[in-house]
């Protein structure tokens, strides 16, 4: 998937999107079930941001998330976990082996504790479980911002 750059308008994106497609203007519009003015008044910028129909459509034949075409489009804000060209970066299988393996054992600790309370409350097998699932997110999220920061020569890519 082509991701929308910063700053980019979201005509600009549209036009990035088609021509990697090889698509012309006439071609997308015949694909799409679009008018010609419709896609031109999208990359020209005219329409800035085009009705939640015309973003569906523009998502299915350019092969986008619909999601992310309504963030590039501005429908939805961005966040933090918003992924740009330069993050995509993937976890090895080692990584995930190891991830893995330390969930595994914090559950074991987990379920070995005697009185584990949440909020007052005796945990139930159902909090921790969710209680796991947010250290298996965080823990990933880790692993690829920690990724990000080491340079390419210096990464060990054990697969």
């Amino acid at each position: 998937m082509i991701y929308k750059k910063e700053n980019e308008a979201f005509g600009d994106y549209v036009v990035r999107l088609r021509q990697s497609k090889g698509y012309s203007q006439r071609k997308l519009a015949q694909i799409t079930g679009l008018s010609n003015t419709t896609i031109s008044r999208i990359e020209s910028g005219v329409t800035e941001k085009p009705d939640a129909d015309t973003i569906k459509i523009l998502a299915r034949c350019l092969n986008v998330d619909e999601e992310y075409m309504f963030r590039a489009a501005g429908y939805i804000e961005k966040d933090y976990t918003e992924k740009t060209e330069s993050s995509t970066l993937q976890l090895t299988a080692k990584e995930e082996k190891d991830i893995a393996k330390r969930l595994e054992k914090m559950k074991e600790d987990l379920l070995k504790q005697q009185g584990l309370m949440f909020n007052g409350e005796p945990a139930s097998p159902e909090a921790i479980e969710s209680i796991l699932a947010a250290l298996e997110f965080g823990m990933r999220q880790a692993k690829i911002i920690n990724k990000k920061y080491t340079p390419k020569k210096y990464r060990k890519d054990n697969e």
